[in-house]
């Protein structure tokens, strides 16, 4: 999270060791319903460039919209 003249960006993302995935800019508070928006559209695309579809592992932090 960036905090700027009262402005805040929010950059979600995955990586593994030699490759990184969909990165996606929030501009606006993240709630659960933008968190799952964000996973659905991006974490099976990263997960493509991975070439790890069926076997990739998805971990989160323990900030409350995670748990959504």
């Amino acid at each position: 999270i960036v905090k700027h003249d009262g402005r805040c960006i929010m950059v979600w993302g995955c990586m593994s060791a030699d490759r990184i995935g969909e990165l996606v800019f929030i501009e606006r508070n993240k709630n659960e319903e933008t968190y799952l928006q964000i996973l659905k559209g991006n974490l099976y695309k990263s997960a493509e460039k991975f070439d790890t579809r069926e076997t990739y592992k998805f971990y989160h932090g323990n900030n409350p919209t995670h748990k959504a």
